[in-house]
């Protein structure tokens, strides 16, 4: 079984078309589960999930009460039931291939552990003129995901979109709850995988993630 963790906070509108996009995905007989992770939000986000959870099986909302992402995701682990642990944004528009891509990978490829995929930008009005293709970096645009390859570093999968066997989470625990900002702490980068990828690497995993083109 896959297991897709949606984490969210605070972005109802967006959410409810991010859940439309997930359900326009081709299963094609893939188990799987979508985890809806609400982190405490005050918006329409429980509302639009309570019309979506009871109709559907496969989707299962949860209430994380202590804030930060790491949090939300952790909760996601644990409450997830596949072998594969998929991480996906709030904002983000499911590309009708995605799950099949996944699923496909992690079948033919039992010796890669983590993946990250492509991500492209979705502008809801012109492209800012200042906005330059190598800015895109900084809004979680990859350069990568038309083929398959190895990532590289400066390269590393995008938080919006990678996944990871439950194996690894059992043998280098869970993301970093200390991480991102809180009251009275400017500390950031709770959404950003590259810790999580060096432990990987420090526990024996292959050198760098592989990545599927999604």
């Amino acid at each position: 079984m896959i297991s897709v963790v949606l984490c969210t906070f605070n972005r109802d509108r967006m959410f409810e078309e991010t859940l439309h996009s997930f359900l326009d995905c081709r299963t094609d007989g893939i188990e799987h589960e979508l985890l809806i992770v609400d982190n405490n939000s005050t918006d329409k986000t429980r509302e639009i999930a309570a019309r979506f959870a009871p109709r559907i099986p496969r989707i299962r909302y949860l209430l994380e009460p202590q804030q930060g992402l790491s949090h939300a995701r952790n909760r996601g682990i644990r409450e997830s039931r596949g072998e594969i642990v998929a991480f996906v944004d709030d904002d983000v528009y499911f590309s009708p291939c995605w799950l099949e891509a996944l699923a496909s990978f992690f079948q033919r490829r039992p010796d890669v552990a983590c993946i990250g995929g492509k991500v492209v930008p979705h502008f809801e009005a012109a492209r800012p003129s200042w906005l330059e293709d190598d800015l895109l970096d900084v809004y979680s645009v990859t350069r990568y995901g038309e083929s398959e390859r190895e990532i590289q570093p400066p390269e590393y999968p995008i938080g919006c979109n990678f996944a990871f066997r439950r194996s690894v989470f059992k043998q280098i625990g869970d993301f970093h709850a200390s991480l991102g900002r809180k009251p009275g702490i400017l500390l950031s980068n709770d959404d950003d995988p590259t810790l999580v990828i060096e432990e990987m690497v420090l526990a024996g995993y292959l050198r760098r993630c592989n990545e599927a083109d999604r």
